[in-house]
């Protein structure tokens, strides 16, 4: 199933939602009430007379569960049923946060400024200047966002870099020989170079760097098929010492590396390179590469971090050792960015509680039309009472029972008089009463006890 990703923040998409649950629970309500009322006044123009458990405004929350245990039956009849599914749809809703995950995703950014591939810087490369750190470091950012390594069109300082196909000039592949060598501790440097040139592993012009504390140890033999030849694509050969210390017997492991040109046009930059000067100058960084420091055994990467060595040296060539070039700053890269990654369970949760609220609106829509109707075949002062005076919220029942605390007498009492009226001790005693603020009443059959008098 296909995710749903919005190019928003999580916490604007956290937000949209809270206010939609809450809306839709407060029109939920709202439209729950007036159902139950519309039907109970449904029932009254009809001629029939109402359960008390039924006339109830919508519970909300734990109501609707507590007062199914109060009134040992269903508050409201079936519609009790939506306020406990409203209430769980209201639980599931406080859950918003954790179904909303800001993910990181591919995408394009704009270029900026960098180093940009489109000329070639003859002879030696430079390795000690800021334009090979920016490129090595661009790979490996590429890498942990979880893009591709090579030698790129463009490249730069962003954080977020992840390059995909379409920023790929091509890149070098190392292939490790599986012919390895073992040698004596003691057996000199040109000893292992002659040996290896005649295993076949390197070619005429090797360059040996190794470290020199004590006995020779962490040593890297690196050869040219160009030779001494300029003007010409070249592949690489190297010879790795994998063991860690200088009395130990050296194990050699070979790579032969060759430049993968895609779209052949780091074919002009290779020619450019005076391969067997360069390659020599740079020894020292492919050595220090492959080890993690004194007295440490070579990288089990070793391949990859000179795959990662070549495609750097060939950027800074095919990018004239500039960092400041401007010329694409138009164009795009390839990044991650960070998209709102909306889990289809909140989309089901959503679209449950717009069809209860579309439910509830429509129910109460027939309702009305047909309480309109059948109040039309009834006697308009009975029909005006049902309207006015049926109780369903706890206000519309305070107000019913103060009507009836006043029988034989005839009270209006609407909700907003209810200021007037008391809860308490009556003026004659006797129990606990509905008073009138204003005169107590003296008349005890006027009032209804809501505390039995004790039998005498």
């Amino acid at each position: 199933m296909a995710r749903i990703l919005l190019d928003y923040s999580a916490s604007d998409v956290r937000l949209f939602f809270r206010i939609f649950f809450v809306a839709a629970f407060i029109l939920i309500n709202l439209l729950g009430t007036k159902c139950l009322a519309g039907r109970a006044k449904l029932r009254l123009v009809q001629g029939h007379t109402v359960p008390l458990p039924y006339m109830t405004s919508w519970l909300a929350s734990f109501d609707s569960l507590y007062a199914l245990q109060m009134v040992k039956t269903l508050p409201g009849g079936w519609l009790s049923l939506l306020m406990i599914f409203a209430y769980l749809l209201n639980l599931g809703s406080d859950f918003t946060s954790a179904l909303l995950q800001s993910v990181p995703v591919h995408d394009r950014c704009k270029f900026g400024t960098g180093l940009v591939v489109s000329t070639t810087l003859n002879g030696q490369i430079p390795w000690n200047g800021a334009p090979y750190t920016v490129v090595s470091q661009a790979q490996t950012t590429s890498l942990l966002n979880y893009g591709l390594k090579g030698v790129y069109k463009k490249a730069n300082r962003a954080i977020d870099f992840s390059a995909d196909a379409a920023d790929m000039l091509g890149e070098w592949h190392c292939l490790r020989n599986p012919l390895e060598l073992d040698y004596p501790w003691d057996v000199s440097v040109d000893d292992i170079v002659a040996s290896l040139q005649q295993h076949g592993v390197l070619y005429d012009t090797p360059y040996a760097i190794s470290a020199a504390i004590g006995n020779i140890s962490h040593l890297v033999i690196i050869d040219t098929s160009a030779g001494q030849n300029v003007d010409t694509v070249f592949d690489v050969r190297f010879s790795v010492d994998t063991t860690a210390f200088g009395n130990e017997t050296k194990h050699m492991e070979n790579y032969e590396c060759s430049l993968n040109d895609t779209y052949g046009e780091l074919q002009a930059v290779q020619k450019g390179i005076h391969s067997l000067e360069t390659l020599q100058n740079w020894a020292e960084v492919f050595q220090g590469a492959v080890y993690e420091g004194t007295g440490t055994p070579a990288s089990n990467s070793t391949g990859g971090i000179l795959e990662q060595i070549l495609n750097s040296m060939t950027m800074v060539a095919g990018g004239g050792n500039y960092l400041l070039d401007t010329s694409q700053s138009e164009d795009t890269q390839g990044c991650i960015t960070q998209r709102t990654h909306i889990l289809w369970e909140l989309i089901m949760l959503s679209g449950l509680t717009l069809l209860l609220l579309g439910f509830l609106f429509f129910f109460w829509l027939g309702m009305a039309m047909r309480l309109r109707i059948l109040s039309g075949r009834t006697s308009p002062d009975d029909a005006r009472w049902i309207e006015d005076n049926t109780p369903i919220g706890n206000f519309e029942w305070m107000a019913q029972a103060v009507r009836e605390s006043q029988r034989p007498r005839s009270v209006e009492v609407k909700t907003g008089d209810l200021k007037h009226w008391h809860f308490g001790t009556a003026s004659d005693g006797g129990g606990l009463w509905i008073t009138n603020k204003t005169t107590r009443s003296n008349i005890a059959e006027e009032a209804i006890s809501l505390r039995p008098t004790s039998a005498l």
